[in-house]
């Protein structure tokens, strides 16, 4: 395979002042794509004064190397200030073609002192955030017939993490949206994956400062094995190559931390099947539990009415 190159193409990097935004927003540059900076210079937890800084620094960074950026100020978290990003990337550099959602918050409560608001800011910044930029960028790619979306989860969503119960409900529902626009995105050449990355950024300080349960013990066993691979250019690759030509997976999920990189599945075992077309009784289903709960025969359905066609395989079988 030969270099990987993104002239002609037109990335969008949310959140991309600082930490993991920016290492994406410098490399994308490097290899030729003009890139529109997006970060409204919030503080980690989305709180204090906003500032401009933070965007132009990278943006003047990219075209002291010889590339071209642009920066944008708008947040993600609204319909109207997510398609005015959009837009922006339009009119600087006339179009959108790969658009990585890297915009963040995030706050450390236990869930049961959780409040509300706290939670309807996760809501708004990731899962919506993910929602209205992708949507209005989805309609540009459309009209083009391509377009590349890397979607920022988190392994928070997927395995879970303490006192991050509102964040990784959020980042949970960026994997929902993902395999919705890989599924209704094909057919216009738009793909579609959903990233989990790790690294040692400004949100991984504000944890170790106000989490002191087991979580944090544990990563700071972990941190002289595994610590100087945690950083953002460990992660860039991945994002890199997500957001190229060259990439035709959609649809899944990617894991990158400490230098390892992986697809995430999603699968669905065989599990136990009724033989009757009645309901079981709770009695039959507990009386066949070890194989409710066996990973045997795992399959990875891309749809709800693939699972569905699988179980109806299934049962064809079963009735042999």
């Amino acid at each position: 395979m030969g270099s990987i190159r993104f002239e002609n193409r037109v990335v969008v990097v949310t959140g991309a002042g600082q930490g993991l935004g920016r290492a994406y927003a410098l490399e994308f540059a490097r290899r030729g794509a003009a890139v529109l900076v997006n970060d409204i210079g919030s503080a980690v937890d989305g709180r204090g004064e906003l500032s401009d800084r933070v965007a132009s620094a990278v943006v003047e960074e990219i075209r002291a190397a010889g590339g071209r950026a642009e920066a944008n100020f708008d947040s993600v978290s609204s319909p109207e200030s997510a398609r005015r990003i959009i837009e922006a990337a339009q009119d600087h550099f006339g179009g959108v073609d790969v658009v990585v959602t890297n915009a963040g918050t995030i706050r450390f409560t236990p869930f049961h002192e959780t409040p509300s608001e706290d939670f309807q800011l996760m809501l708004d910044v990731h899962l919506g955030g993910n929602f209205y930029v992708a949507q209005a960028a989805y309609r540009v790619m459309q009209r083009r017939n391509y377009g590349r979306f890397v979607l920022v989860s988190s392994n928070s969503g997927f395995l879970g993490l303490e006192t991050q119960a509102a964040y990784g409900a959020a980042k949970a529902g960026v994997m929902g949206l993902n395999n919705q626009i890989s599924l209704e995105g094909a057919k216009y050449g738009i793909r579609s994956n959903a990233l989990m990355p790790v690294a040692v950024t400004r949100m991984a300080g504000v944890r170790k400062a106000e989490d002191g349960g087991e979580s944090r013990s544990e990563l700071e066993r972990l941190l002289p094995v595994i610590g100087q691979r945690l950083t953002p250019d460990h992660v860039v690759p991945l994002v890199v190559y997500l957001g190229s030509e060259q990439c035709q997976q959609t649809g899944q999920m990617f894991s990158a931390v400490g230098g390892r990189y992986v697809r995430a599945v999603r699968g669905i075992p065989r599990g136990w099947a009724a033989s009757d077309p009645a309901p079981p009784s709770v009695e039959d289903l507990a009386a066949h539990w070890d194989e409710v709960v066996s990973t045997a025969g795992l399959r990875e359905p891309r749809t709800g009415i693939e699972e569905i066609a699988f179980v109806a395989e299934q049962l064809a079988a079963t009735a042999r």
